[in-house]
Parts: structure tokens; sequence; C-alpha cells
């Protein structure tokens, strides 16, 4: 493989293979991004403590409590072999950049030096080698700051505080009576007419293979104005079985917190444009696409040009962003076909209240489901402190 460094200290790497490239590529993000790397994998795996020390016991505990330690297992298991491999050479390129730093070959990263004089530990030896599962975690830890949602929750919390709205305001009454059925639970298609006839969706059936053969929906004639349908208003939830006000205010409040430290991007405003050749000066088309991504130092990208076509007989010729944590070019172009993503809020998350059965001593030793409890499995877990005097952390 061989490294060039463009003017903007931009790496581009040409390597005879797949496996090669994606070693090479973990080397030169580890030179430039190590401590990012480090502590993206400690996150989602509840490590950041044997690191810091005790200081970070609770984003540990935080990130083994949702379930981040689970996922990391989950898409382990899931990976091809092929992915495997890759993710295998990216992190073996990662401890070749620990290595020339345990050698004196190459500087240690900045952060590592910082911290040096604060903790009283050599950088080196606070760089502790990669394995596939980290190059896994640090996926998990994107996944978690760009698909951790929890608005249903909000919602819920906002619901119940719908009987206390508007005191004081004019009007009060009828906007309180108003409020649930008419907006809250409003939920109807806003036009009577779709963009997506013949898709399927009206029947479930399969969606056409091709463009052509797609039926036209008859135009309809639409009234001037037309009076809103009556609306089957859900009915709400027996007394028993509606969480508490004060059990939604505090999960609402740990949950913040959880979104404050994975830095999640709220709102509306993921994008992506094209724009055709033939409207540009120089004809060439142009493609920008926001991911939607948090502003942070360093910046969640990195540029970056892969290629396996000039030293070896592969199809890789990319330049463009990547996120540092994985070997892939995010958004970018192959010379032929240019790509990007945005950011798509999705409710992936499912809430439920759950009813725990204590035993004798006070612990949790079952939940009760439809009448019946059922045991729990208990699951230990091993959280490792340092000991950083520094920061009065006993190990």
């Amino acid at each position: 493989a061989h490294v060039l460094r463009t003017e903007g200290n931009v790496p581009h790497i040409y390597a005879a293979d797949r496996d090669d490239l994606a070693r090479a590529h973990g080397f030169v993000v580890a030179r430039d991004r190590f401590f990012t790397l480090d502590l993206a994998r400690r996150l989602a795996q509840g490590k950041v403590s044997a690191l810091l020390g005790d200081a970070a016991l609770g984003t540990d505990l935080q990130s083994r409590h949702t379930g981040m330690t689970y996922v990391t297992e989950q898409l382990l298991a899931a990976l091809t072999e092929a992915e495997g491999r890759r993710f295998d050479a990216f992190a073996a390129g990662i401890n070749a950049y620990i290595e020339k730093v345990r050698a004196g070959m190459l500087e240690p990263p900045s952060e590592l030096r910082l911290a040096a004089l604060l903790f009283g530990r050599r950088p080196v030896d606070m760089m502790e080698p990669f394995a596939r599962r980290d190059v896994v975690a640090m996926g998990a830890t994107f996944l978690y700051q760009s698909g951790y949602e929890t608005e249903d929750v909000g919602r819920g919390r906002a619901s119940a505080g719908l009987p206390g709205m508007f005191t004081g305001q004019a009007l009060a009454d009828l906007r309180r009576a108003g409020v649930r059925p008419d907006i809250f639970e409003r939920i109807a298609q806003p036009a009577a007419s779709h963009s997506a006839g013949g898709w399927g969706l009206e029947t479930g059936g399969a969606m056409p293979s091709g463009l052509d053969r797609l039926p036209t929906p008859p135009r309809r004639e639409q009234p001037a104005q037309r009076r809103p349908r009556n609306l089957t208003t859900p009915a709400a939830p027996p007394a028993s079985m509606r969480v508490p006000s004060a059990m939604l205010e505090e999960l609402a409040a740990k949950l913040e917190r959880i979104e404050t430290r994975l830095h999640r991007v709220e709102g509306f405003g993921s994008n992506a444009w094209a724009v055709m050749g033939r409207h540009t000066r120089d004809g060439a088309a142009l493609l920008a696409a926001d991911g939607h991504l948090p502003l942070t130092i360093p910046t969640l990208f990195y540029q970056i040009g892969l290629d396996t076509k000039l030293l070896g007989d592969g199809d890789i010729r990319q330049v463009g962003i990547a996120l540092p944590l994985l070997p892939y070019v995010a958004m970018g172009t192959n010379g032929r076909v240019a790509w990007g993503f945005t950011q798509l809020g999705g409710d992936i998350t499912d809430w439920y209240r759950e009813e725990l059965v204590l035993d004798a001593s006070g612990r949790p030793s079952g939940t009760r489901f439809r009448g019946e409890v059922r045991p729990l499995t208990v699951t230990e877990e091993t959280v490792g402190v340092a000991n950083v005097p520094a920061l009065m952390s006993v190990g």
C-alpha cells in the first residue's frame, strides 16, 4: 500500500486489495484521530472509566443500561465473513499505529500527551489495542448518536400535561376541550390524493417492477370547501395502565441527559440536492447532501481517497468523506456515481411500562405479565475503574 497526502493533508490510499486498503485506512485514521476512536469504542462498551476513572462511571452505567453493549454484540454477530475481514484489517492498522508510538517512531496523540501530565501515566500505556469488536462498537456509538430517539416519552409527558394547559389564558376551557381530539389525537391523511398510486400501498400488494406499468390515478375534482371527516378518537387507556406523570418526568429528564451526552441533533432539515449538468457552468453534475449530524471537535467527518485499481486489480476508486469510525466512504464519488446521505429520524425505539416483583430481600425477582409473574434473567457485568489520583479516582 502507498499513502499520498495532498496539500490539505488529505490521505489518498493506494492498495493491492480491500483488506490492505482497510489496514492502511485504519493506520492513517488512528494517526490523526486515535483519541476519537478510543472514546467511541469505550462509550459503546461502557469502558470509559477504565481510562478516566470513576468520574466516567455514570456514563458507563448509562451506556450499559441503554443497551449499547447489547447492540454491539448483535452487530458483531451479524457481520458477514468479508465484513469481518475488513474490520479485522482496520483494527490491525490502528494497532500498527500504536506499535509505532510504542517504538518511538511516531508521536502519540496530542490528547494523551496532555492527559499524561495530569494522570502521571505514559501516553502509550493508555493506548490499548483494537479488535474487531472495538470497530463494531464504534459503529454502535454512531448508531446511537444518529438513531437513539425518545420522542414517544416526550409526547407521553406532553399528553399527561394536557389537562393543565392554558391555565389563566383566554378561552382556557374551550382550548382544553379541543386540544386532545382536535390536535393531539387527530390522526388523518393530510390530503385526499397521494403520489404513490399503484405501488401496492392501497392493497398491500407487491411493487411493480417497471415505472411504465404504473396506473395513472384518476383525477378527481375537489370541492371548494371540504369539511373534515368525523374521526374516531382512540380511547384513553384505563387509569391502571397509565404511566404516572412523575415517572414520565423522571424518565424524560434522564433521556435528555443521555441525548446531550450523545450530541443528538434535534429538529428537521436534513436534505439532499442534485443539479443536472446542463444547469451548471462547466457541465458537471452537482450533488449536495446534508448528513444533519452534530458539530464536534474534531469533526465527525474525515476526508480520504481509496483506490485498489492502481496497485491491484480491484474496482475501488473513491474520494470523499468517511466517518473516522468505520472503513467506508460515507459521501463521495467514484468518478461515475456520486452518493450522499441524509439523517432521517425514525421511530425505532419502543417504550413500555413494566411492573417488577421484589423478593424478601427487596431485589427484583420477576415481572408481572397478564397476571402471571415471570422470572427475571440476571446478567452480571464488571466495570473496570482506573486509578487516577489527580481526579480522586481509586481504581
